[in-house]
């Protein structure tokens, strides 16, 4: 009779054992890391106002420069001020655009690598070869109630 209960109080103990510790899960020293999209990648030129504005895209850093020669740069990698979230967001929309900005923040234009003509100022096409370049489309509209588009080149270009 003792050598019974021996026997189911180390069988309740042993399956007591499993269900307790069963969902037990691992120390993870894996870090996730903020991807740029391949097709987005590249260093992108843009006329404006009569200056350049300069982007260059790598698999996890966003660099920008614009007209005012100021370059300010988001990470993938570094974290964001009191936050265990990356500098960086990048989501996809829809339609082959994507959404990139500074986490937490909002009103960021979306980008989708594209092909156009290269036009004039008086709307007319300079050749009628394509060119492949990054579309910028703002989904939000100025006063006026239009969507401001800019299309980005591999290349320096006037318009």
């Amino acid at each position: 009779m003792k050598k019974v209960l021996i026997s189911v109080a180390t069988t309740m103990a042993v399956l007591l054992g499993f269900i307790c510790f069963e969902n037990i899960q691992e120390a993870s020293a894996h870090v996730h890391y903020t991807t740029i999209p391949k097709s987005l990648r590249g260093t992108w030129y843009n006329w404006n106002e009569g200056k350049y504005s300069k982007t260059i895209l790598t698999k996890h850093h966003w660099y920008y420069k614009g007209p005012h020669k100021r370059w300010s740069d988001l990470s993938g990698i570094k974290k964001a001020q009191n936050s265990n979230h990356s500098q960086l967001f990048v989501d996809y929309v829809k339609n082959g655009y994507y959404c990139l900005g500074a986490y937490g923040s909002d009103e960021w234009p979306f980008w989708k690598r594209t092909k156009t003509y290269l036009w004039t100022n008086e709307g007319k096409k300079t050749v009628k070869k394509t060119y492949t370049c990054l579309k910028e489309y703002e989904p939000l509209p100025d006063k006026y109630g239009y969507h401001d588009v800019e299309f980005w080149f591999h290349f320096k270009q006037m318009s």
